[in-house]
């Protein structure tokens, strides 16, 4: 069974900054290790977000969690940000990689994304190894 047929393949939770994050990945490939990425977000006093991430194709599976100058919740994997406001609300934003070859040589962007959000301070990382046995996992940055 593919495709989170027999529920998720692994499920990891963090409590950050009055956010509480469940992060669900679900196997898309029977035989790769791709997966479909379900983020649930619930702020207090809010109904639960479910945000589906960026499929990770592979290699994704690291996601730093940082805190933005502006006090948002910045989750980062290889490719993909993703901003979390203070009531939950998830915006993704993709990595502009479009370029334009130059008849000189250079290159320019074809795609100009928004500005990239910046990481103040870190809290923690998502990643395989940090959880339970071995498992899928947060860690809180020390």
């Amino acid at each position: 069974m593919i495709r989170g047929e027999s529920g998720p393949f692994d499920v990891t939770e963090a409590d950050i900054d009055g956010l509480h994050l469940r992060l669900e990945r679900y196997l898309d490939h029977l035989f790769l290790a791709e997966f479909r990425r379900t983020l649930t977000v619930t702020a207090n006093g809010h109904a639960p977000v479910v945000f589906n991430l960026d499929q990770d194709a592979g290699g994704m599976q690291r996601i730093a969690v940082c805190e933005t100058g502006e006090g948002r919740i910045l989750l980062s994997d290889r490719i993909f940000d993703y901003l979390i406001d203070s009531d939950g609300t998830v915006h993704g934003q993709g990595a502009a990689s479009a370029r334009e070859a130059l008849s000189d040589g250079p290159t320019k962007p074809l795609i100009v994304s928004e500005m990239e959000p910046v990481c103040v301070t870190k809290l923690g990382t998502f990643d395989e190894g940090l959880g339970p046995r071995g498992n899928y996992g947060f860690q809180a940055e020390r």
